[in-house]
């Protein structure tokens, strides 16, 4: 039982390299939406695509923290 459970834990390397990966993603987000929303002329638009950028934000300073755990 106990080599089932170590087998299926990540390593350190593993979760790190996860979490940077998510955190580009995040970033790539981030900047499509503020792209977005300097882009467009609708007001609606514009913030929304703005609202969206800063949940982005939010998630990466978040994933930061974990980041900062390793």
């Amino acid at each position: 039982m106990e080599n089932i459970q170590s087998s299926s834990l990540k390593s350190k390397d593993e979760v790190i390299s996860d979490l940077k990966g998510l955190l580009e993603l995040v970033n790539d987000g981030k900047e499509g939406y503020r792209t977005a929303a300097e882009s467009t002329e609708s007001p609606e638009l514009k913030a929304l695509f703005s609202k969206l950028s800063g949940e982005r934000f939010g998630y990466a300073a978040e994933l930061k923290e974990h980041y900062g755990c390793f």
